[in-house]
């Protein structure tokens, strides 16, 4: 699917039916304004200096580096202090370093004017050492989407030879080896869909995030496929960019690696067992509802964008595994946990359902939605502790 009509081949064969209809109209319904950034300055890092560049000019000089995997961590400014954003940035740099061939770091950071992203970007490159067979290039941007830094990164690296495109989000923490195992993984698969480590949920300090953590361990929501907090990507699948249309990057991934490999779809997409992504469940106090409103909407405009035959295997196979009728009952744990897991996945089939009425009546009345809140970030869970703790733990 093209970066720029994410349906384009649904409008060239009209649906016909209820079910057409349907599709139709959610896809009225949302129609988000795209503001891009008001300035993107690239920097290189070499011999502990750092120097601005232009984008044409850089993109010319990692052509010529040939790197093996395009890594992208986007942050934003106001996510911690530099010794923090450096002690993330220091730990991937060194898992880079362990993984096979030559990997290419891009550090984007967000969320302010330039003199203060300038300065970050500074104090953060003094205090991390670029392992040799590491290339670390950073870049900043006013205020944007994560999308706008990966996007920035993959039309920066066109022209280079990378044969995978991962990316890492600044609120979790992984695995000593987490990067290499994955890494190891792809060029095994011939660098084919998607891989991601496992996820491990910690709880937050609110009653919602604590809330949300229990009933994940019973539903087992849609984890079961590689989510962006860390993820590798074979190129064929980024490399054109994810639409400004789409809010979730990692469902952009899933939807795209499915219509390629509707008839193997779990080998394409594969959480590796081994190493593993803590991320901290929910987003801040007064949050979660924006929040999972937008994952809500997420869903069906997905589903109403791709091909229905996608759809269909996204919805019994990976929103309502387990949910019978929408899918097969899971009986793997005994008749009460699936007693209990069916519950609790009615109760979010329910709200899954009223939004997607929102949805369609904002179609057929022409009122589609603008914006949607992302429902605010997460806290941050990478710190120099934090990192330490996991080292000792490993």
């Amino acid at each position: 699917m093209g970066a720029q009509e994410p349906f384009a081949s649904l409008s060239q064969n009209r649906e016909t039916g209820l079910r057409g209809l349907v599709r139709r109209m959610v896809r009225r319904a949302y129609s988000p304004e795209y503001t891009p950034p008001s300035f993107t300055q690239w920097f290189t890092t070499t011999n502990d200096q750092v120097e601005a560049i232009s984008e044409s000019d850089l993109s010319g000089a990692v052509a010529k580096t040939d790197p093996d995997l395009l890594l992208v961590v986007p942050t934003i400014i106001q996510r911690c202090d530099a010794s923090e954003h450096a002690a993330q940035l220091q730990d991937l740099l060194h898992q880079a370093a362990a993984s096979e061939g030559h990997v290419a770091i891009v550090w984007g950071l967000q969320g302010a004017e330039p003199a203060p992203l300038r300065q970050r970007i500074k104090e953060v490159t003094r205090q991390v050492k670029v392992p040799r067979g590491v290339t670390l290039i950073c870049v900043m941007m006013s205020k944007g989407r994560k999308a706008d830094t990966l996007n920035a990164s993959f039309r920066v690296f066109a022209q280079s030879t990378y044969r995978a495109a991962g990316w890492i989000d600044d609120d979790v923490l992984l695995s000593e080896d987490c990067i290499p195992r994955l890494y190891a993984r792809m060029v095994e698969r011939q660098f084919h869909g998607a891989v991601g480590p496992e996820k491990i949920a910690v709880k937050g300090d609110n009653t919602a995030s604590r809330l949300l953590h229990r009933v994940k361990n019973i539903t087992t929501p849609a984890t079961n496929y590689p989510h962006g907090c860390c993820i590798i990507v074979e190129r064929a699948i980024v490399q054109d960019g994810i639409p400004h249309r789409y809010t979730s990057d990692d469902g952009f991934v899933c939807f795209e690696v499915m219509e390629r490999n509707l008839d193997n779809v779990p080998d394409s997409l594969e959480v590796f067992s081994g190493p593993w992504c803590k991320y901290v469940v929910g987003a801040p106090k007064g949050t979660n509802r924006a929040r999972i409103k937008r994952l809500l909407i997420d869903h069906w405009v997905f589903m109403c964008d791709y091909p229905v035959p996608v759809a269909q295997y996204y919805w019994a196979n990976m929103l309502f595994a387990g949910f019978w009728p929408a899918g097969r009952m899971d009986l793997s744990n005994g008749i009460r946990f699936a007693a209990a897991k069916w519950a609790l996945k009615l109760l979010y089939f329910g709200f899954i359902c009223s939004v997607g009425v929102e949805l369609f009546l904002r179609g057929v009345f022409n009122r589609p939605l603008g914006r949607v809140s992302w429902g605010g970030t997460k806290g941050k869970a990478y710190s120099p502790e934090a990192i330490s703790a996991q080292k000792q733990q490993t």
